[in-house]
């Protein structure tokens, strides 16, 4: 056990102690790391422990907050369809417009072509986001306690997936459209 004044706290680094003049001058990431080896007690003084295990408790947790955070950002996308679907498909815009809802040609050619557009990508949305979120789940859980550059590199692979298939579902309204509809936007 060492005893200190309140002027200079030492800090374990390897064989050497630093005092607390010099902790300003280091990166945040490594003041945190070495804040960890130091149990602090009151009236000033602390007691130093140098354990091993210490460090690479920190770097497991800043892997598993990463893993947490990329698989909340995974989770986005099916999650938005899941809402917004419904969104669409219960209560679609009432007028047609140009800033929100399914918005092509196709679909506001008149109120019918509207409100098609809308129940059925909804529908779609909401099913299809119902569909990617397990997998989505699934594809996170092997990569628990990974390296951040894995965890990334899935994160961001999924996410192109995700994008991809929401931006292909305007393929089967369109289809689904002009199978229902003329080009003038009358029923068939």
């Amino acid at each position: 056990m060492i005893s200190v004044d309140f002027q200079s706290v030492p800090i374990i680094t390897g064989e050497a102690t630093l005092p607390l003049r010099w902790l300003r001058q280091l990166p945040l990431c490594e003041l945190a790391t070495r804040k960890s080896f130091r149990k602090s007690i009151p009236f000033g003084k602390s007691k130093l422990y140098n354990r091993a295990s210490d460090k690479s408790q920190i770097v497991e947790v800043n892997v598993m907050w990463f893993w947490w955070f990329m698989l909340c950002c995974d989770l986005m996308i099916p999650l938005l369809m899941i809402v917004i679907g419904r969104l669409m498909w219960k209560r679609p815009p009432q007028k047609i417009n140009s800033l929100i809802g399914y918005r092509t040609s196709r679909s506001m050619k008149n109120m019918d072509t509207w409100h098609f557009a809308h129940h059925y990508c909804g529908k779609l949305w909401w099913r299809i986001g119902w569909i990617i979120l397990v997998p989505s789940l699934i594809i996170h859980l092997p990569f628990y306690g990974a390296s951040d550059d894995a965890i990334g590199i899935v994160g961001l692979i999924l996410t192109f997936i995700q994008i991809a298939v929401l931006i292909g579902s305007i393929f089967p309204t369109e289809k689904a459209l002009k199978r229902t509809f003329t080009e003038e936007g009358l029923r068939r």
